[in-house]
């Protein structure tokens, strides 16, 4: 009996081995789930959003603002912000921000801008890219105030520069009148 199960193991083995051992040319295989859930993986992989600097509005809330690369290159910009009110999540490619569209957050009790970001001139210059940063200051509420900021696109360490100098965090003061939000902001700070 224990020669008899021996026996059926090795049968057992050298006959899967032999079934593993097919000529690839004679293995035909039809799409499917696997090779959809391949494309699918292969295109996550080409791309991912990377964050660039974190933002702060002192007492309120916080976000951050990301870039989405594709084959190493910057596609889309994207715009997170948390408070007690939820989250708002807003999204601009660097194709439409090349065309003159702005990416804008406005708070819905105000109305109005209170942050703008468009491109800047030159707009794009090899790896680096300009913007141009404007927000509703509670010295000049008609008029936004502006700050250049330069973004080195390189995809292994992507860097955000506001005047020259390098940054990780932006954080806002907001203007407050009557113990709210008057939607400007009383001084923007940039961190490093």
């Amino acid at each position: 009996m224990k020669n008899f199960k021996l026996i059926f193991v090795a049968v057992t083995l050298f006959s899967s081995a032999g079934a593993l051992a097919l000529d690839p040319t004679d293995c035909q295989t039809e799409p499917g789930p696997v090779s959809q859930f391949i494309d699918a993986y292969k295109k996550v992989e080409n791309g991912m959003y990377k964050n660039i600097f974190d933002m702060k509005v002192n007492m309120d809330g916080d976000g951050k603002i990301a870039v989405y690369y594709e084959k190493g290159e910057p596609k889309i910009l994207k715009l997170s912000y948390k408070n007690k009110n939820g989250e708002v999540t807003k999204t601009i490619t660097f194709e439409e921000l090349a065309q003159g569209k702005e990416l804008i957050y406005e708070n819905k009790d105000i109305p109005g801008k209170a942050i703008v970001l468009s491109r800047g001139e030159p707009f794009n210059d090899g790896d680096d890219f300009k913007f141009k940063l404007g927000y509703r200051s509670s010295v000049k509420p008609d008029k936004l105030s502006n700050v250049n900021l330069n973004f080195d696109s390189t995809y292994v360490s992507p860097k955000v520069a506001a005047n020259g100098k390098e940054f990780k965090k932006m954080v806002l003061s907001p203007g407050v009148s009557f113990l709210s939000w008057d939607g400007t902001f009383k001084k923007v700070e940039f961190q490093p």
